[in-house]
């Protein structure tokens, strides 16, 4: 349990988040992106992946900006800093993308994945308002990309790859599907059924105890039967969950299954973090998923409301206070330049739901939050600087 009761931690949490969004803000490249392809930072890279393709760092860059860019969009009262940076990475991301493309473990399709996610959700924000046509255009550009890479079986591998290649991953393919989906309602070509295929292809995925896959080639156990994973798959399975929900296709009672399977791993989860080794973790976690897990975990529990306890979000709360470095940034796996701006980025956003959360629920109860409760007692001093009494 927290060792702080909800009021300490909300206020800790708002100035965590200000930590963060500093950690960005001076963080962020002159041309409005996330992220570095110095040569040094791509050798270290996290000694597994190996990635030193530029195409696949560009993708890899973009995921990252676009996440990032997110974490800042969600933020209310930005500084003029906030601000500025916030514009920048617009600039960047508003302009259409064709990634290069090099066999082998290339990423090209997170980038074209994240950066849609982030358009989307720039179409319905005020700074959006003005940027119509090269939203929908950036985003074909990105549909193109991830139809190019789609696997005849539905969805899309780990890696990119040429059709054919088979292997579906559950969360990357739940989230590129559901974008799909939003974006054809701001008037993107979407080819017939691409979202139908994915979504699919993620069911198949899915165990009978609500936990998701890896990827494909785990569907079935050598019987033939559904297999029933282990504790490794809670974030992947509120990723895939949540992202289902919003294609229609499951329903609450499926969203509180994926939270179950989130509580029950969530101490494996934790013990990935900061691994170098992707999958050396029990049950194969690798430390990437840490703040991905609880970015959708967080989504997921917002959408059930009251159904989610105080005492959990208290300790989504404070999960992300912990980890905090003392810059006021997060990582949970260290791959380049990258690991660290992402994991700002979905900690940060994580936080804000919990901000939101909390104080609806003060509202609803009649509590006053610590910044009414500051104004207040500002509004009770008198010009003599002395309280009312």
């Amino acid at each position: 349990r927290p060792p702080h009761p909800t009021e300490v931690l909300l206020k800790k949490s708002k100035q965590a988040v200000q930590d963060g969004l500093d950690f960005l803000v001076d963080s962020q490249n002159e041309d409005g992106s996330w992220g570095s392809h110095d040569a040094k930072l791509a050798a270290w890279a996290n000694l597994a992946f190996s990635v030193r393709k530029r195409g696949s760092h560009d993708a890899v860059r973009t995921a990252c900006t676009a996440i990032c860019a997110q974490a800042l969009m969600e933020t209310e009262n930005r500084s003029t800093k906030q601000q500025a940076a916030l514009d920048l990475a617009i600039k960047e991301l508003i302009k259409p993308i064709k990634f290069a493309y090099e066999p082998g473990t290339s990423f090209n399709t997170w980038g074209y994945g994240y950066k849609l996610a982030f358009l989307i959700e720039l179409s319905n924000a005020p700074e959006g308002k003005s940027l119509t046509e090269e939203i929908k255009i950036a985003g074909q550009s990105c549909i193109d990309g991830l139809k190019k890479y789609q696997q005849h079986t539905g969805g899309w591998s780990y890696y990119a790859g040429p059709m054919g290649n088979a292997d579906n991953m559950s969360f990357n393919t739940s989230l590129f599907a559901l974008s799909l989906e939003r974006a054809g309602k701001l008037g993107c070509d979407i080819p017939q059924g691409m979202v139908k295929d994915a979504a699919a292809a993620v069911d198949r995925m899915r165990a009978p105890n609500g936990n998701f896959a890896y990827d494909s080639r785990f569907e079935t156990n050598k019987n033939g039967s559904p297999l029933k994973m282990g504790l490794g798959g809670g974030a992947r399975t509120m990723a895939a969950t949540v992202a289902m929900f919003h294609l229609g296709k499951y329903e609450k009672d499926d969203l509180k299954i994926g939270m179950q399977v989130f509580d029950d791993g969530e101490n494996y989860l934790e013990s990935g973090r900061k691994l170098l080794q992707p999958h050396t973790a029990p049950h194969q976690i690798s430390g990437y998923f840490f703040f991905f897990g609880y970015n959708y975990a967080t989504a997921g529990a917002e959408v059930l409301g009251d159904d989610i306890s105080q005492e959990r979000w208290d300790r989504f709360s404070w999960t992300m206070l912990r980890t905090q470095e003392k810059d006021g940034k997060w990582w949970d796996t260290a791959w380049a330049d990258y690991g660290e701006k992402w994991g700002t980025g979905f900690a940060v956003q994580t936080l804000h739901r919990y901000i939101r959360e909390t104080e609806r629920r003060m509202d609803q109860d009649g509590q006053q939050t610590p910044s009414e409760s500051l104004k207040k007692a500002k509004d009770s001093i008198d010009k003599s600087g002395q309280p009312l009494r």
